[in-house]
């Protein structure tokens, strides 16, 4: 008899922002395979671009709240426990109670979670941009408050981190106007405490995998929204690749000796795509489905890989 230990294999995805259609897809996708968690990095509801007013009507008269409970029945099938945090489009305390569905915004109404030897933990919402979204927070305030929230964490080696916004200068926060738009509290917070891993999503266009800090990976899990057309972040320079896809999301494996493997699934033309990455011992992220080196850690950072 084999014993083996499995790998823990989580599935992520980025913001859904209530696109149930979408939701259903990955599901249909994936339903074979086997999940020990699924991880939400916020913006879970139906939203528009409309004035603050409007969307707090939405919420008030049950639309958003529908919105999250179909997401989540949606995912239930899959018979994995969920761990989410809000993201700025959604309200601080999202309302629902439901069975293996984990607010982790320890920031908010969220508890600390175990999963096989991993502690989860969040920090919804995100640093406000002066758009008066739902869940928003002074950068600067937050980065006073880090400590005071994140007390109780222990072990940061063995914790997964949902942060709805994204560590401020690396590779995954670039916005469409080129310019880094992350949180200087959420970097902050990741190279003091070094989790094992960031997830996030916030920014949409920068979906991606970075390493922050010492060792500490970090991904942009972007957006479920069909269609979008974006730039690849996957080396320490911003490649210039534009890829116009339609969903997409992230498998991450966890063996012994902290090798991390993730793949980024992505359908391209109604077929579905998969790039895959390895952690090596050295901390490098490799990208084995073309053979070529993609991440260093910032420190040890040189020129792309890929620029000739």
């Amino acid at each position: 008899m084999d014993n083996k230990k499995l790998p823990l294999r989580i599935l992520v995805l980025g913001d859904i922002h209530g696109e149930i259609s979408s939701v259903g897809r990955v599901v249909m996708t994936v339903q074979q395979k086997r999940f020990d968690g699924i991880f939400l990095v916020g913006d879970i509801g139906v939203a528009s671009l409309e004035n603050q007013r409007e969307r707090a009507s939405k919420i008030k008269n049950g639309i958003y709240r529908a919105s999250v409970s179909c997401v989540f029945e949606t995912l239930r099938e899959l018979g994995a426990p969920i761990f989410y945090v809000p993201g700025n489009w959604d309200p601080k305390n999202i309302g629902l109670n439901l069975d293996q569905v984990n607010n982790v915004d320890l920031n908010g109404e969220g508890h600390i979670c175990k999963l096989g030897d991993f502690q989860i933990v969040g920090l919804g919402g995100s640093s406000s941009i002066g758009m008066n979204f739902p869940y928003e927070w002074p950068d600067k305030d937050m980065k006073d408050r880090i400590k005071k929230i994140f007390e109780g964490v222990v072990a940061w080696n063995k914790t997964i981190m949902i942060s709805h916004d994204l560590p401020f200068r690396s590779k995954i926060d670039i916005n469409v106007q080129k310019r880094h738009a992350g949180s200087k509290a959420v970097r902050e917070l990741i190279k003091d405490f070094s989790p094992a891993l960031c997830l996030a999503g916030h920014i949409h266009e920068g979906v991606g995998l970075d390493v922050v800090g010492e060792s500490s990976l970090a991904v942009n899990a972007g957006s479920l929204l069909t269609k979008q057309t974006t730039d690849m972040h996957l080396s320490q320079r911003m490649v210039n690749l534009r890829v116009s896809y339609e969903e997409q999301f992230f498998v991450l494996e966890f063996f012994e000796f902290n090798r991390i493997v993730a793949e980024h699934f992505f359908f391209l033309g109604g077929r579905l795509m998969v790039r895959k990455y390895i952690k090596k011992e050295d901390g490098i992220f490799a990208d084995t489905s073309q053979g070529q080196q993609l991440l260093k850690p910032i420190e040890k950072a040189t020129k792309s890989p890929l620029k000739k």
